[in-house]
């Protein structure tokens, strides 16, 4: 396990690096646009588009990859996201943020390609379930860290964007010094999207509206603290590691129960912590604990989301499946922002736990529509939970479950 971790220092070091970086700007932009008093709208079109760019990025930049290598691109890539920070601290401009927004945004999937695929090449069918976790440790870990950032520095001045900037121009360092050869990875294969919304409804239904919802909370909670006077470091970063430490229990339930019916019972167990949020937001205890409950059951939406649709695809399109629903879920993340201001105007910031409980419900309604409308997998057939963040195609070959198929492969050949 410890040569395994050696050999990975340098990928995870340079990945902790940058989400330090983007978990703290993130949370940064939304409470500096709120503190010069813009609408939540245009906060949220300039969220919408760090999303966009991440929905792009992921898409389109693999041919690049191969070209060019891993190691220059990492460093091209953070080196153009750094300069996107830089320009946003002399153009305040909320417009022009948006485009600098969406730059970041197809940088930040650059490097996330870079390092899942050189993750990918060091794995064996054996290592593969151990790297992705310390790949989820790494990403969640330096995401909740990166919030406390925002009360070492001070918001008005040129501090944070500085800040931000340092960090994502030294993860390249790591990678650049590394004596490891850069890897090779082949680009993996797509299929179609609305096959998989015949196959599954609910579960694409599902990953569409945790990206809406994720999307909304990292945009929006630290509004919410930031007007209640609370913590927004404390409550960002809890919500944060709820999504990380309950997704392991969640997920043993997911593989002991009819996986329909507990992402039925997570949709409508969402909305109790929403209203919650809603009836008692000035009590700091009870908004810390809620909003770790909150952020334990919205983040585990999505990899329950698709595991039930991986119950209905055959072993060998899991990777393929998984890779057209992070699409949905990206499409998902782009809406969300722009969306859940129209719920704030009806509430204030508290709309932003309305809009939460009203994509919970939705997806909740879809599930008891779907338990007559199709019939339940058997739990034998079921697939293994595999807890999952939002990644790129490429780190879907991660996944555990193709294992048996790959051993059955190996299996066929000998």
């Amino acid at each position: 396990m410890l040569n395994l971790i050696r050999s990975l220092t340098a990928p995870l070091m340079s990945i902790a690096l940058v989400m330090l970086s983007q978990g703290f700007f993130i949370t940064f932009l939304s409470v500096r646009m709120n503190m010069d008093g813009y609408s939540t709208s245009i906060i949220g079109y300039v969220s919408s588009g760090y999303y966009a760019g991440l929905l792009v990025g992921a898409w389109f930049f693999e041919p690049l990859l191969y070209r060019i290598g891993h190691i220059r691109a990492f460093a091209a890539a953070a080196a153009f996201c750094t300069v996107t920070i830089l320009f946003q601290s002399l153009i305040l401009d909320p417009y022009f943020w948006i485009a600098m927004r969406f730059l970041a945004g197809i940088c930040i999937a650059c490097i996330f390609i870079v390092i899942e695929s050189w993750l990918l090449a060091r794995s064996t069918i054996d290592t593969r379930g151990r790297i992705l976790s310390l790949y989820m440790i790494g990403l969640y870990a330096s995401q909740s860290c990166g919030q406390f950032i925002i009360n070492t520095v001070d918001l008005t001045t040129l501090s944070p964007f500085i800040v931000a900037s340092w960090l994502c121009a030294l993860s390249a360092i790591p990678l650049a010094l590394t004596f490891t050869r850069s890897p090779e990875t082949d680009q993996p294969s797509m299929t179609n999207i609305w096959k998989l919304f015949q196959s599954s409804p609910f579960g694409v239904i599902g990953c569409i509206l945790a990206g809406m919802i994720l999307s909304a909370i990292y945009t929006f909670v630290p509004i919410f603290a930031q007007e209640y006077q609370l913590s927004v470091a404390i409550v960002t970063s809890l919500t944060i590691a709820g999504g990380f430490l309950l997704q392991w229990p969640i997920g043993h339930l997911s593989d002991i129960f009819d996986r329909r019916r507990l992402l039925i019972m997570l949709s409508f167990a969402t909305i109790i912590p929403s209203i919650g949020l809603i009836i008692f937001p000035q009590t700091a205890l009870w908004v810390y604990t809620q909003s770790f409950l909150l952020g334990g059951l919205c983040f585990t939406i999505y990899p329950v989301s698709i595991t039930h649709v991986c119950d209905r695809v055959q072993p060998e399109d899991i990777i393929k499946t998984t890779g057209v629903l992070m699409f949905a879920y990206s499409a998902g993340a782009v809406v969300g922002p722009s969306l859940a201001p129209v719920a704030i105007t009806l509430m204030s910031i508290l709309g932003l736990y309305l809009f939460i409980a009203i994509c919970a419900t939705t997806l909740g309604l879809v599930g008891l529509f779907s338990l007559f409308e199709r019939p339940r997998v058997p739990m034998e057939e079921q697939t293994e939970y595999v807890s999952l963040p939002r990644m790129t195609p490429i780190a879907y070959e991660l996944d555990p479950r193709i294992l048996h198929e790959q051993e059955e492969q190996t299996a066929e050949l000998r």
